[in-house]
């Protein structure tokens, strides 16, 4: 069944591109175009043949630079978003520094509560 459809669907597709292929009447109404070098070549500059005044190719590649860089920049912008932000997330935790208590101790068991410690248990001897 999906074969047949294809096939017709295909058949379809194959005779209406060849319809609208066909060659129709030539149009009198076309202006005619000449090959360029039936230009006069003294509308040239005479001081350097090769700079006809007319921009390089490379400048023109200019444009389509320029171009891709406007359409890209909001792409860009969230690419490099997203990148900083994983970056963050990778980097290992940076230890901080903890001042001092600004008192100094002289003897560590001086916070020590000696009232609050209960008694230890009485030690018993024997074979308990």
């Amino acid at each position: 069944m999906i074969k047949t459809i294809a096939t017709i669907i295909i058949a379809i597709l194959w005779l209406t591109s060849a319809c609208f292929g066909q060659t129709g009447k030539a149009q009198n109404n076309l202006i005619p175009v000449k090959p360029g070098y039936d230009e006069p070549i003294s509308e040239r500059p005479s001081g350097n043949p090769d700079d006809s005044g007319l921009p390089k190719p490379s400048d023109q590649l200019y444009v389509f630079w320029y171009l891709g860089k406007i359409i890209s920049y909001p792409i860009d912008t969230a690419e490099a978003y997203i990148t900083s932000y994983i970056a963050k997330l990778r980097q290992p935790a940076q230890p901080v520094a903890v001042p001092a208590s600004s008192t100094p101790l002289s003897n560590p068991f001086d916070p020590v509560k000696w009232n609050a410690i209960p008694p230890a248990p009485p030690a018993v001897s024997g074979g308990r």
